[in-house]
C-alpha cells in the first residue's frame, strides 16, 4: 500500500525528536487546519481478498457460554476470552494454539485474588499481552508467556497500573498513566508527544510503527509514531472521536472516526494523510470500523450501532474491490451463525473474531481457499527472489514414508532492502500420492538471530514474516519441514538478495 502522490494530498505531519517551540507551532497550526478543510481524498491500494474461506468456531472454555477471538499470529495461534456465565465476571484469557488443523486449547489463569483478565493479542512466540482487574480492583498490564502463568508488569509507572495493547516480536505498547509507552526487554518507554499533551494512547504495533492518539488542547488526534517519531493525523472536516486500531509496519494505519453521529472506516497514509474506506452496504447497519490491517487487507465491521456490531453486525474485509461481507464468503456456514466483527489478521490472510451462533457467542478463525490447488502428481522446480539460481532440497528416504515437494518456495515482493523490509517467505509442500503434509517448518539462516518455527496451515502451506535484515547481501536461508506419521522429513535452501535500505527523504 503505496501513500497517495504528494500533489494530490494535505496532511498533518508533524515530526518531533526533541520538542521546541518552533516545532509545536508549527504543528499546532497544521492540526487547526487539517481538521478544518476535507482536502481531496484518495483512495487507498488495498490487497486482494480471498474469493472463499474454510470457517473454525472457538467455543468457550469449560462450558462456559461465551467465547471471542481477539488476535491472531503469524503461526496461526489464537487469543481471547471466555467466560462460564453470562455476567462480564469471571473471564479469562484463552490460548487456542495452532497444530495443524486444530487447536490445543489452554485456559490461562487470572492473577491470585482476581475473576478478569483481557489478552488482546500474541506475538509468533506466544507471549500474550492484555490486562487484568489485581485484587483491588484496579486494572493492570498483564502478560502471559507460552500459556504459563500471569506476570503483572509493574514496569509502566510507579503505581503497576495500566494497560497493554498488542505485541509485535516481543514489543509491546499500551498506556499508563495517561500516556502511550512501548515495553522492551522489560524496559518501559513514554512515546514522545508534543508540547501541551495532556493524554496520549498507543493501541498498535508492527515492526517500528505504533499507532494510537494524543489529546492537545482538549482536542483528541489520530498518531502513529514511526521509530520514535511522532505523525499527527489529518481527519475529515467535522470528524470527531479518531480511533487508530491497527498498524502494517510499511507505516500504514486503520481505524475510524465518527462524522455528525456516523462511525466511519478511515485508512492513514505513512505521511499522515488519511483515505476513506468505502462503507459496506449491508443490511440496515450504518456504522462500520476498520480494526486491523496486513498485506494489504483491512478486517473489522458494519453494524446498527456504533462502536458496537453485538446488537446486529457483520464482520467485514476491505480489499482492492472494496468492501465485502465476510459471511457470503464462508463455504457451507453453518445455519444459524453470523460473523459479527473481525478483530485481526494475520500475514497468512487468516482472520478472527467473534460470531453468533445458536449456543451463545463463539470465537472464528477464517482460512483463505487457495484459488489454484497444486497438483500433486507433478514437481516443478520452487522460486525464488531474484539472484538463487539453485535452490536445493534434500530428504532421507524410507520405504514406509512419503518423500515431500516444495511445490513453492518464494519471497513475495521484488525488493527486500535492508532495515526497511519484512519479507515473507511462502512454503507450499506436497507428496506423489496427493498426501497433505503436516507439522511444522523452522526457518534458519544468516540474518535471523532467532529460528522461525511455524505450524503448517491445513493445506500444507505456511507464510512466515522474515525478521528485517540489517545488513544488504545474499542471505542463504534454510527451511526444513519437520515431518509427520506419513511424510518425510525434509529441508531447502534458498538465498534471499537484500539490497541497500533506502533512505527516507524529508517531507
Amino acid at each position: 500500500m503505496s501513500p497517495s502522490p504528494r500533489a494530490q494530498r494535505s496532511f498533518l505531519f508533524c515530526r518531533i525528536a526533541v520538542v521546541s517551540a518552533g516545532a509545536v507551532a508549527v504543528c499546532g497550526v497544521a492540526l487547526a487546519s487539517a481538521t478544518a478543510a476535507d482536502g481531496p481524498v484518495i483512495t487507498p491500494s488495498l490487497g486482494e481478498v480471498a474469493g472463499e474461506y474454510t470457517l473454525e468456531l472457538l467455543a468457550p472454555t469449560s462450558g462456559g457460554v461465551t467465547a471471542n477471538a481477539l488476535g491472531i499470529n503469524d503461526v496461526g495461534d489464537v487469543v481471547g476470552i471466555s467466560r462460564p456465565t453470562a455476567s462480564a465476571q469471571p473471564q479469562v484469557t484463552v490460548l487456542w494454539e495452532r497444530h495443524g488443523d486444530h487447536f490445543h486449547v489452554h485456559e490461562l489463569a487470572n492473577l491470585t485474588g482476581s475473576q478478569f483478565s483481557r489478552g488482546f493479542d500474541l506475538d509468533d512466540s506466544r507471549t500474550i499481552v492484555g490486562e487484568a482487574f489485581n485484587s483491588g480492583g484496579n486494572s493492570v498490564p498483564i502478560r502471559w508467556t507460552d500459556g504459563g502463568d500471569p506476570e503483572q508488569v509493574a514496569s509502566l509507572n510507579e503505581a503497576g497500573t495500566g494497560i497493554l495493547n498488542d505485541i509485535d516480536a516481543g514489543v509491546a505498547v499500551g498506556t499508563a498513566s495517561g500516556a502511550a509507552v512501548r515495553l522492551a526487554d522489560g524496559t518501559a518507554t513514554t512515546l514522545p508527544a508534543p508540547e501541551g499533551t495532556t493524554k496520549s494512547a498507543a493501541a498498535s504495533i508492527a515492526g517500528d510503527v505504533i499507532g494510537g492518539t494524543v489529546t492537545i488542547g482538549g482536542i483528541l488526534t489520530g498518531a502513529m509514531w514511526d521509530n520514535g517519531q511522532i505523525h499527527l493525523l489529518q481527519t475529515p472536516a467535522g470528524a470527531s472521536s479518531p480511533a487508530v486500531a491497527g498498524v502494517a509496519d510499511d507505516g500504514v494505519g486503520v481505524g475510524s472516526v465518527t462524522v455528525g453521529e456516523k462511525q466511519i472506516p478511515l485508512y492513514w497514509n505513512a505521511d499522515g494523510s488519511y483515505g476513506r474506506l468505502e462503507m459496506p452496504v449491508i443490511a440496515d447497519y450504518t456504522h462500520a470500523a476498520a480494526k486491523a490491517v496486513d498485506d494489504g487487507i483491512v478486517v473489522g465491521y458494519a453494524a446498527k450501532f456504533a462502536g458496537n456490531a453485538s446488537f446486529g453486525g457483520a464482520a467485514v474485509a476491505w480489499g482492492e474491490d472494496g468492501p465485502v461481507d465476510l459471511n457470503t464468503l464462508v463455504a457451507d456456514l453453518p445455519e444459524g451463525v453470523t460473523l459479527q466483527s473481525a478483530s485481526d489478521v494475520n500475514a497468512s490472510g487468516q482472520i478472527v473474531g467473534s460470531a453468533t451462533t445458536p449456543t451463545g457467542s463463539q470465537g472464528f478463525v477464517l482460512t483463505p481457499v487457495e484459488k489454484d490447488e497444486p497438483d500433486p502428481t507433478s514437481s516443478p522446480e520452487p522460486t525464488t527472489t531474484p539472484g538463487d539460481p539453485s535452490p536445493s532440497i534434500s530428504s532421507t528416504p524410507q520405504a514406509t514414508k512419503s518423500a515431500p515437494t516444495f511445490l513453492k518456495l518464494s519471497v513475495k515482493g521484488k525488493h527486500v532492502r535492508a532495515r526497511t523490509t519484512r519479507a515473507k517467505l511462502s512454503v507450499a509442500l506436497s507428496t506423489p500420492e496427493g498426501m497433505v503434509p503436516t507439522g511444522t517448518l523452522t526457518i534458519a539462516g544468516k540474518g535471523i538471530k532467532k529460528p522461525r518455527v511455524v505450524t503448517l496451515r491445513v493445506d500444507g502451506t505456511a507464510v512466515v514474516k522474515l525478521p528485517k535484515f540489517k545488513r544488504k547481501g545474499p542471505k542463504k536461508l534454510t527451511v526444513s519441514y519437520s515431518g509427520d506419521d506419513r511424510v518425510l522429513p525434509a529441508t531447502a535452501t534458498m538465498t534471499v538478495k537484500v539490497e541497500k535500505a533506502m533512505k527516507k527523504g524529508r517531507r
